[in-house]
């Protein structure tokens, strides 16, 4: 599955695209909600780090992040081709 911004939007819908990948292992958005609650953690910057390297740890596998340099080198050329018609009657 390819998509743009699964992560910039809430824990909710990500939740929703993991379980879509992989129902077995992502069943409950209840508890997955609850354990990545954010809320409960603002009070101690610590602790939302900590909360936001474990959530790295799990989606790390589900993730492919390539760059504008990565495929810069990898991509052929551009070829622009372009082709001529008559208009039509209508």
């Amino acid at each position: 599955m390819l998509t743009g911004t699964p992560l910039q939007n809430d824990v909710g819908e990500l939740w929703s695209l993991l379980n879509m990948l992989m129902p077995q292992l992502f069943t409950s958005k209840d508890d997955f909600t609850e354990w990545f609650d954010f809320g409960k953690y603002e009070a101690n910057q610590e602790n939302k780090m900590a909360m936001v390297k474990k959530m790295h740890t799990i989606l790390r596998p589900f993730l492919l992040r390539r760059t504008k340099s990565d495929l810069a080198t990898k991509l052929p050329d551009k070829i622009e081709i372009n082709i001529s018609v008559q208009l039509s009657p209508v």
